[in-house]
């Protein structure tokens, strides 16, 4: 059943991302901005969170987040292509860049998965916005915002 509710969260929070790319007018990194300032699902539902991160639920936390990834790969996947289209992002490979970021930020950032002491969370989440810079082939600050996103 926990499994069932939280495919449910994550259709309803793609869905979510998708209607704030849509209101959203600018450039593609404007749009990434701002589905980036929407709440986080751990923010909306922790008690959900929390069930996942019990021993038991382990596997099933992997896999949700392995259908959570999917699913966002292919919304930032059209933002990282429309940033190549207007000159800001430089990557053959948008969709896999897509992937790899998503995978990486969420992997490396979910302590039910990585048990990190804070100052090492904190350590990798100011290393995101320079690398996702690389991997872009990004403008060096244009993703500075991530850091105030990542800390919530």
């Amino acid at each position: 059943m926990l499994r069932a509710v939280v495919e449910d969260i994550i259709r309803e929070d793609s869905e979510r991302k998708q209607i704030a790319i849509e209101k959203t007018t600018g450039n593609a990194l404007d749009k990434i901005r701002a589905v980036m300032q929407l709440d986080s699902m751990a923010a909306k539902y922790p008690n959900i969170l929390e069930s996942l991160h019990e021993i038991g639920n382990a596997a099933m936390h992997t896999q949700l987040l392995a259908v959570m990834i999917v699913n966002e790969a292919f919304l930032y996947e059209k933002l990282i292509r429309q940033g190549c289209d207007e000159g800001i992002f430089h990557t053959d490979t948008p969709l896999e860049c897509a992937e790899f970021i998503i995978s990486g930020i969420q992997f490396l950032t979910d302590t039910g998965i990585y048990p990190w002491p804070q100052a090492d969370l904190l350590r990798r989440m100011q290393a995101f916005p320079g690398l996702v810079e690389a991997i872009l082939k990004a403008q060096s600050g244009s993703f500075g915002f991530m850091l105030n996103n990542l800390a919530n």
